[in-house]
């Protein structure tokens, strides 16, 4: 098992107890928590943390535009469809 699908089972474990309309922000502190605590560097994992929740995938999105792994949502939604 990989440290992000790690992430992704301890993102969906959890996410049931967050309501919808705090998921996305939520999503985008846990990336934040996880990335500083080593568990996962964002920058390099970013592709294998996305494809497993909506929420998850929409946080990773926008950490990646913060991280200036592409210009903005987007760009990066094009970088993955190639």
């Amino acid at each position: 098992m990989t440290d992000a699908s790690v992430v992704i089972d301890i993102w969906t474990s959890m996410k049931e107890y967050i309501p919808a309309k705090d998921r996305i922000s939520a999503a985008e502190h846990f990336l934040t928590i996880v990335s500083e605590a080593g568990l996962v560097d964002v920058e390099v994992d970013h592709r294998d943390l996305f494809g497993s929740c909506k929420d998850l995938d929409r946080a990773v999105q926008e950490v990646a535009v913060d991280l200036d792994l592409c210009e903005d949502v987007d760009d990066y939604n094009n970088e993955w469809d190639e």
